[in-house]
């Protein structure tokens, strides 16, 4: 995509004038939100390391086996956290992140290369500040982003091999050993298998069609590459095995991925809401790229699968979105550059007074870029600062007064069973590990029973939403102590009642004990 240029301007101010606005968004990365399930992850790497591997965190579902699809990812979590704090964690998943990005610029050169469109500097600018954009939500110290790592890294790595001229069975050695780290990092690991199908079947079908026009060599290439992709795929299901769980492992990320739970209950595996403006904004870039697909002539049937058989899968689940947004955006932008570069060779080219208002257009949105990257790194340095206090960082969104409430009064409380709200769980195991909690973010799909209904989450469910047996859960679970929202719908019933006794409060938080 080359705009015409109407200024001339020194390479070394260009260079750094561009450095800065890249460095601008990395440093949006650095601003890890603080996710509910980090305080577990860093617990669970520290017991890994201790040799435990049961369920010691909770009172509940003590004998279940919970298979952990992201243990390595826990054990690094824990040592860096040991070794650097939280501001070492954000800079190593700022780096994980920004590996991703690269990976994906890395597809978008070399598809365009294919078509002898050169990627420019504002079409980098614009793709680094979308993928900033879609990934603001996802930005936190947790293991899914090793799966957005790696999922980008095998997009370049299939589409270099998708666009070889020979190929070689050594070549997929490399990527079969990154895929066993891959495996034990994050469940994730499933949607390569995916993406590696979707690349067997658009080969497969440009084989028919080489075959169909008697085009025998390019039809022997092909036939090839779907031969060792299909070598690849079978290295892929063996690597799988190659963790701590075996064929276990596969069990669990079904469990995960079709149990209900999550989906009615935690908003990250829900569909997206185009009433969100988040939401509308990944929305408008899915169908965007769908139909530059159709406007184009030259997009191909492998594009279409990726965008149609992953995009989906991102508008199903909320959780998708993270490794999809690679897909979606690299389509988007091939598609986008094949379009102007056409316009502007056909059409535009022709227009002097259109080619003058195209100069002035692309330093308009140079420095908007700049504008908005200038703004993405405060935002990410601004809370990267206050990530050096462990209490600091909490207090955007945990109990830490009524934890340091219950930290002077271990003694009177520690022995008690306590209900908490579920997103508080891991921090409160991680603070105060000597307590007995009811839940945290491992568990909505876990199998064990509860006490009344099928399932813990379940129980918690009845508790939170004040079902018909909500009192019973609490007798059943023999839960002593509750701390919860303040001013929620279940503080206002357990503040009426003669079996509770409030013993601390605050803005966030209210702790009661049973009479």
């Amino acid at each position: 995509m080359k705009l015409p240029t109407a200024i001339k301007i020194p390479k070394f101010v260009k260079l750094l004038i561009l450095g800065l606005i890249i460095v601008g968004f990395l440093s949006r990365l650095l601003g890890a939100f603080i996710d509910p399930d980090m305080w577990w992850h860093i617990k669970l790497g520290g017991d890994i390391i201790n040799g435990q591997w049961v369920n010691t965190l909770t009172f509940t579902c003590t004998d279940y086996i919970w298979i952990n699809h992201s243990w390595l990812s826990d054990v690094l979590i824990y040592q860096i956290n040991t070794l650097l704090g939280f501001q070492g964690l954000a800079i190593f998943f700022a780096l994980i992140f920004s590996g991703g990005i690269l990976f994906s610029l890395l597809s978008l050169k070399l598809v365009l290369k294919q078509y002898k469109i050169k990627n420019s500097v504002l079409s980098t600018l614009l793709y680094i500040a979308f993928f900033t954009l879609l990934l603001s939500s996802f930005i936190a110290i947790r293991p899914q982003v090793f799966t957005f790592l790696f999922f980008n890294a095998l997009i370049f790595f299939l589409l270099k091999f998708y666009y070889a001229k020979s190929v070689r069975f050594i070549s997929l050695i490399p990527f079969s050993l990154f895929f066993i780290l891959w495996v034990n990092l994050h469940g994730g690991f499933v949607i390569g298998i995916v993406l590696t199908g979707i690349f067997i079947t658009a080969i497969f079908f440009e084989f028919l069609f080489k075959l169909f026009n008697r085009q025998q060599e390019e039809a022997k290439l092909l036939l090839s590459k779907i031969k060792y992709l299909f070598v690849f795929i079978i290295i892929f299901l063996i690597s799988s095995l190659i963790n701590p769980f075996g064929l276990d492992l596969w069990k669990e990320i079904f469990t995960l991925v079709l149990g209900s739970n999550n989906a009615n209950f935690i908003t990250e595996w829900k569909s997206i809401n185009i009433k969100d403006s988040y939401g509308l904004f990944y929305f408008m870039l899915f169908v965007g790229t769908l139909l530059l697909q159709i406007v184009n002539k030259s997009s191909n049937l492998l594009r279409l699968l990726m965008v149609v058989g992953l995009g989906l899968l991102s508008l199903y689940s909320i959780r998708y979105i993270l490794p999809v947004s690679g897909i979606v955006l690299l389509v988007l932008f091939i598609e986008a550059n094949i379009l102007f570069e056409w316009l502007l060779n056909k059409i535009l080219t022709k227009d002097k007074d259109i080619l003058r208002l195209l100069a002035i257009l692309k330093y308009v949105l140079v420095i908007t870029i700049a504008l908005v990257s200038a703004m993405s790194g405060y935002i990410g340095i601004a809370f990267f600062t206050t990530l050096n206090n462990t209490n600091e960082a909490a207090d955007l969104l945990y109990p830490t007064k009524a934890k340091d409430f219950l930290e002077e009064n271990k003694d009177e409380y520690s022995n008690l069973r306590f209900y908490n709200t579920y997103v508080w769980g891991g921090y409160l195991e991680y603070t105060l590990p000597d307590y007995k909690w009811i839940i945290d973010g491992r568990m909505p799909e876990w199998h064990c029973k509860g006490m009344v209904r099928s399932s813990i989450m379940l129980d918690y469910i009845e508790v939170e939403d004040l079902g018909s047996n909500w009192n019973l859960v609490l007798e059943k679970q023999n839960i002593s102590g509750l701390i919860i929202k303040t001013n929620s719908i279940l503080y206002n019933v357990i503040n009426t009642s003669s079996n509770w006794n409030k013993v601390y409060t605050d803005e966030t938080a209210t702790i009661f004990i049973r009479n």
